[in-house]
C-alpha cells in the first residue's frame, strides 16, 4: 500500500528521489499525490495552470517496465521524480504560452533540450508552472492565466487595511523624496525595489533605503 498523499507531498525532492531508487513507493504513487495535493489547492494558488497528467503517467509506466532508462547509470538519474517547468520553456505535446497572448494555444512538437535532458535522466514533467509573460517581472502575473498567489500568505481584512493605508504613505513619500535638497535624484529604485523584496517575504512594508 502506498504512503498517504499528504506524506508523499511533504518529501524533498532528495528524500523523494531516495525512496524510489529503495523503491518504497513508485513515479506513480508521485504523480496520484501531487495530482490530489493539486486539487485542493490550485483554484486558489493558480500556481500550475497546464497539467500534464496523462503525459507523466505514460512516462511513468514505459520507465516502471524498464523502457527509457538509458541513462540510469550516469549522475543525476531521478528515478522517475515528478517535476514542473517553467511555463517559459518548450515541453512536447504540452501547451507552452511563456505567458503571452500571442502563444495562448501553442503546442510544441519539441522539447527544450534542458526538459529533454531532465526527461532523459528520469524526470517526469508533470505540469507547467505560471510565468510573467515572457519571464519579463518580478511577479507573477500574465494576460493568459492570470496571477498566480502567494500559498503562505492570508491576509486579514484589519491586516489589509493597513497595508493599504501604508503604501499610500509609501506613494506620498515617493512623490516629496523624488528630488533630493541639492537636486540629485534620489534612489526611487532602491525604494521600489525594497518594496519588491517586503513584498517576497510577506512584511508587507519597506523603509526607504537612502
Amino acid at each position: 500500500m502506498s504512503p498517504p498523499h499528504d506524506e508523499l507531498c511533504r518529501l524533498t525532492a532528495t528524500e523523494a528521489v531516495l525512496r524510489l531508487k529503495r523503491r518504497e513507493i513508485t513515479p506513480l504513487d508521485l504523480i496520484d499525490a501531487a495530482t490530489r495535493r493539486i486539487a485542493e489547492v490550485e483554484p486558489d494558488i493558480n500556481a500550475l495552470p497546464t497539467l500534464c497528467i496523462d503525459r507523466a503517467r505514460a512516462h511513468a509506466e514505459k520507465l516502471m517496465r524498464g523502457e527509457g532508462r538509458e541513462a540510469e547509470a550516469e549522475p543525476g538519474w531521478l528515478h522517475g521524480l515528478p517535476v514542473a517547468i517553467k511555463d517559459l520553456t518548450d515541453v512536447a505535446g504540452v501547451r507552452t504560452t511563456y505567458g503571452s497572448p500571442i502563444f495562448r494555444d501553442h503546442v510544441p512538437t519539441r522539447s527544450h533540450p534542458v526538459v529533454e535532458r531532465i526527461e532523459r535522466r528520469g524526470g517526469i514533467v508533470i505540469a507547467k508552472s505560471n510565468t510573467p509573460e515572457f519571464g519579463a517581472g518580478g511577479s507573477t502575473f500574465n494576460e493568459v492565466f492570470g496571477c498566480t498567489r502567494n500559498p503562505w500568505y492570508r491576509p486579514d481584512p484589519g491586516r489589509l487595511n493597513r497595508r493599504r493605508r501604508r503604501r499610500a504613505r509609501c506613494g506620498r513619500d515617493m512623490a516629496r523624496t523624488r528630488l533630493r535638497p541639492c537636486g540629485k535624484p534620489a534612489p526611487t529604485r532602491h525604494l521600489l525595489l525594497g518594496r519588491r523584496l517586503a513584498a517576497f517575504a510577506g512584511s508587507g512594508h519597506a523603509r526607504h533605503v537612502q
